[in-house]
């Protein structure tokens, strides 16, 4: 699995990736990812900083959902991910 870590050019916004999974970040917080086609992001409480974040992260046009269910689609991604990885090993050792 390839992992990346990008920063903004102010390093205020990040996107961490995992394989498949884009998780989007604002300071230290989780404000959108990406997996498996689908891009989300959580509404903007905070101001317009958060919104050039969006912007810059390319999450500008992602559906919004509350914080709780983004976190329970990261959960999910990583879960289906770790399962995805342990088909492969088995895989792996039958051949």
């Amino acid at each position: 699995m390839e992992i990346e870590l990008t920063h903004t050019s102010t390093r205020k916004a990040t996107v961490i990736t995992l394989g498949e999974l884009s998780l989007c970040f604002s300071y230290q917080t989780l404000i959108g990812c990406s997996y498996d086609g689908l891009t989300y992001r959580v509404p903007n409480i905070w101001g317009p900083t958060s919104g050039r974040h969006f912007n810059q992260l390319g999450l500008k046009g992602a559906q919004v959902m509350q914080t709780k269910e983004l976190n329970k689609f990261v959960e999910q991604a990583i879960y289906e991910m770790g399962g995805r990885a342990l088909e492969r090993e088995i895989a792996k050792s039958i051949l």
